[in-house]
This record gives C-alpha cells, structure tokens and sequence, in this order.
C-alpha cells in the first residue's frame, strides 16, 4: 500500500474515501505489521492528546518518531471513531477466498490449454481424464483436467489449511449448481482437493477421491474402477 503513514493517518483523521478507507481496512486485515503501525500511531496521538489535557502520557512503542499534537478534546474522540470505523470495515469485509478456487472457476471458463509442466500432478490418463491446466495457486498447485463428453475436473494439491472448506467452495459455485467436492488427506502429508460439476457419476467421482488419497502417484487400481463409471451424463 503506497503511502503508508500517510493513508494511516488519514484514516485516523477521517479524512479517506470510502473506497480508500475499504482498501486501507483490506491492507490492515492481511497485514498483521500493517496494523500493528496503525496502533502505534493512535498511542502517540493519545499520548499527546494526554500531554495537552495535563494527564500522565501512556507509555509510547519504542522507535515510534514523535507525532504533531491537534487541538485537545477533539483528538480522542476522533481517533477512537476512526478505529471503530476500521474494525467496523474489517467486519464486512468477506473472508480472503482460497486461491484453488479462484483457479477452478477459471478454469472452467476457459478454453483448455496444454500444461507447460506437470511436475508433480497425477496422471489420470487410466480414467480416461487428460490434464489441460497446471498452475501455482497460492501455496498449492492447482491442475485442470478434461475427460469424456468434456466433463472437467479440478485438482489442487497443497497444506491442510489452504483447501477451500466445503461451505466456501459450495458457495463458490455461483447461481449454478453446487460443484461436487471433497479434500482428502494423501500419503504424502499434503492434501487434495478436488471438485467437479454435479453431472459427474457419484461412483465415478468417489473412485477418483479414493485414487488421490495415495500421493505423487495416483492409485491405478482406483483410477481403472473410475473408468468403469459413465463419465458426465450431460
């Protein structure tokens, strides 16, 4: 964020736009130093406003440079509506989506284009799915694959704590049907997340979720009983 100190300042101050007091609260949310300058900036203003009324000044962060006073008994109050209307711009702000599911909805929108590696990915060729998409998506990899009857499923390996949760990737879907979705734990310690439209066969999708479970390498036997689900029935 450009101009940091000042953009702080100015919220303090209650002098943004809405649009930039939205874009400063998003920065504060992602940032935890970010915030942490922000709360260092209201002490040194409380801590004027202290000295100007004659009251015992709080103790100030250590390296924090001295602030300009503003006029006593305005300063408080203006401070404290500005950091409630930061924590009330927190609140409305959505929750940061996981990256996997920003690359499986485009994925879906776009036309299929070859990987330029696939280091890593699995090869569900033996279920008859042809990998059409590999890229970094947050601190995972995401991975579009496209079978029969163009039915296309989505594939993000990656932590635990990256997966989109079934909630976030149901609401995900948009006005359309839900997407069919499910993370399983793999042998390797990361975890898989796959997701695919509601027309691919239940046995067909289960059979897949079960072939990831075994890591870098999919399992063969999983994947042949795949192939012997119908693929996308529409």
């Amino acid at each position: 964020m450009s101009g940091t100190d000042e953009r702080l300042n100015g919220l303090l101050d209650g002098e943004l736009s809405p649009a930039e007091a939205l874009d400063t609260a998003r920065a504060l949310r992602d940032d935890p130093a970010l915030a942490a300058r922000l709360a260092g900036l209201a002490e040194v203003r409380a801590a004027a406003t202290a000295i100007d009324a004659n009251l015992p000044a709080p103790t100030l962060p250590p390296g924090l440079a001295r602030r300009s006073r503003r006029r006593p008994g305005m300063l408080a109050g203006t401070v404290a509506l500005a950091l409630s209307a930061a924590a009330a711009a927190l609140v409305l702000l959505p929750a940061r989506e996981p990256p996997a599911l920003d690359s499986h909805r485009r994925f879906l929108l776009a036309t299929a284009d070859a990987p330029d590696g696939a280091a890593g990915m699995p090869d569900l060729s033996a279920a008859g799915l042809r990998l059409a998409r590999v890229e970094a998506a947050g601190r995972g990899t995401y991975a579009g694959y496209i079978g029969p009857r163009g039915c296309r499923l989505g594939l993000w390996i990656g932590p635990r704590g990256d997966a989109p949760s079934a909630g976030t990737a149901a609401g995900a879907a948009g006005g359309g049907e839900a997407w069919r979705s499910e993370t399983v734990a793999r042998a390797d310690g990361q975890v898989a997340w796959i997701a695919a439209a509601p027309a691919m066969d239940a046995g067909r999708f289960a059979a897949l979720a079960a072939a990831l479970r075994a890591g870098p390498a999919a399992d063969t036997a999983s994947l042949a009983t795949a192939a012997t689900h119908p693929a996308c029935l529409s």
